[in-house]
């Protein structure tokens, strides 16, 4: 793993956190596992969206501290929790709503 693809990880993982008001990755990682545990298909969900908003808020050139403290991507991490539970049955549909609504949410915020 490069520096720059952990560093995304790390963000990504923090932005779980972010959903709990916790500001950790290692925080992050627990909810993950734990949500992988209750619903594994709502752990993917919500990992891809906090992946896609933490990618897009780093690719446009947002606040890089924030990107890292998980301030783009919790929201992501709900969007695809929200897919996951309320949006279509066809997994692909829900992945692509999951991507573009993550992307919009780091464009918006």
């Amino acid at each position: 793993i490069t520096a720059t693809n952990k560093a995304v990880i790390d963000a990504t993982t923090t932005s779980l956190g972010q959903v709990i008001f916790l500001n950790s990755s290692k925080s992050g990682t627990a909810i993950l596992a734990s949500l992988a545990i209750g619903d594994p298909t709502l752990a993917v969900f919500a990992g891809l969206g906090a992946y896609t908003a933490t990618l897009t808020a780093q690719s446009i050139g947002l606040n890089e501290q924030s990107c890292r403290d998980g301030l783009f991507g919790y929201n992501g991490a709900l969007i695809g929790c929200a897919a996951s539970v309320f949006g279509p049955s066809f997994v692909p549909v829900g992945v692509a709503y999951t991507m573009l609504g993550a992307s919009a949410t780091s464009v918006l915020c």
